[in-house]
């Protein structure tokens, strides 16, 4: 398959996808713009510039598959959105679920911040990766609770009580700079997006995601600026530059899509379990069961002449280690929870915290696949907690 015909099919794909959904902002029109914008750049500039490899025709093929098993869970759930009774918009958070948001939050960012100071002044600069055990786990509430804090504090606050809360915000965030957790900066910064943008049946969401997507992508210079040049020289590691900030800038967002090619090429020769680790790992806990699945694959997908990465993409990664078959099947009933999510925020007004958490990993999809990373996968599952408990208040509060 040709560049041309893919930009053709994919660009076909999601307006069809955005049009049957009443022009609001669905799964495949998320990770096929993404996908699209990413291999253009790579194989009409990026890989002459730098000679990274082209994405050659068998991985386009391969990834109009994923896209179009993808589409066609977005229009079966469509269909059932366009027959479904829908529910009265409402509120989704009433000011007490603002307040107790706020003070969980501000848990989270004390906690975040003790875990920085702690390792700081144990270790220096050099503390990426590090952020774990129980201060680590504590300060996912920031994140999950920063958005609704947020929002609660812009309705209900005084103009000092928003200034605060933006502070403690923006202060959490550039922690996360300073701890170098790529996927936790964009990741939670999209997902803050999305839950301000991503109200139902509003078609302007759309050109609101795609301005506030610019505005990222700023952002995401400036958080690789400071990674690459302005930590380096603070820490004494290496000298940089700004030539190498922008290589290395796309080599780390462009390589693991360049990875499909390997990934086709060794289709199911990984290990099966590492798309399911984190649920693995979760009941190997529970039940004392220390011999945990290591979810990092070895550096077996080549992105240019002696370089090479280990993520692939969500795609590319379930493909090495399930196969294709087992890969769309995979893929399926992962868009499936996310449409689900999707179909119960616009038709019953719940689940939005989840579903806007979901359409932000699922952005960043093409890096790699997420669902095996606990990192992302716990938050997730205390989003989909908090939805519930969101959901089951007004039925418990009926029956009093």
């Amino acid at each position: 398959m040709t560049l041309l015909n893919f930009n053709i099919i994919i660009i076909i794909m999601v307006a069809l996808d955005v049009i049957l959904c009443k022009y609001q902002v669905t799964p495949l029109s998320i990770i096929g713009t993404i996908y699209l914008l990413l291999i253009d750049i790579n194989n009409l500039w990026a890989a002459q510039k730098f000679h990274f490899w082209n994405l050659n025709e068998n991985s386009l093929g391969m990834l109009v598959l994923f896209f179009f098993s993808i589409f066609l869970v977005d229009v079966f759930f469509d269909l059932i959105y366009r027959v479904s009774k829908k529910k009265e918009m409402g509120i989704s958070f009433r000011p007490s679920d603002y307040r107790v948001a706020r003070i969980i939050f501000f848990v989270g960012a004390i906690a975040y911040a003790m875990q920085f100071v702690r390792l700081h002044i144990t270790i220096g600069w050099n503390i990426k990766g590090m952020n774990n055990g129980i201060l680590g786990h504590l300060s996912s509430l920031a994140f999950i609770f920063g958005p609704i804090a947020l929002e609660g504090a812009l309705k209900k606050e005084s103009t000092a009580g928003k200034i605060v809360m933006l502070i403690a915000y923006v202060i959490i965030f550039g922690i996360a700079i300073l701890f170098g957790g790529k996927y936790v900066i964009f990741i939670n910064l999209t997902y803050c997006a999305m839950f301000f943008l991503l109200k139902r049946d509003s078609k302007k969401a759309i050109k609101r995601l795609l301005i506030a997507g610019m505005l990222m992508a700023g952002f995401a210079i400036s958080v690789f600026a400071v990674l690459y040049y302005v930590i380096p020289m603070l820490t004494g590691r290496y000298v940089s530059s700004g030539e190498f900030v922008i290589e290395h800038t796309l080599y780390y967002l462009l390589g693991p899509v360049i990875a499909n090619n390997d990934a086709i090429v060794l289709a199911g020769t990984g290990c099966k379990e590492v798309p399911f680790a984190v649920f693995i790992n979760i009941a190997k806990a529970l039940f004392g069961d220390g011999d945990y699945i290591n979810p990092i694959l070895p550096f077996v997908f080549s992105t240019g002449e002696n370089h090479f990465v280990n993520v692939s993409g969500m795609f590319g990664e379930t493909v090495y280690n399930l196969g294709i078959s087992g890969a769309l099947v995979y893929t399926i009933c992962v868009f499936i929870v996310l449409n689900i999510l999707m179909l119960l925020y616009r038709t019953y007004n719940c689940f939005y915290v989840s579903f806007c958490y979901l359409c932000a990993i699922t952005a960043f999809m093409f890096f790699c696949n997420f669902i095996s990373v606990s990192g992302v996968v716990i938050p997730f599952i205390l989003a989909i907690i908090v939805d519930a408990v969101l959901m089951i208040r007004p039925i418990w509060r009926s029956t009093q």
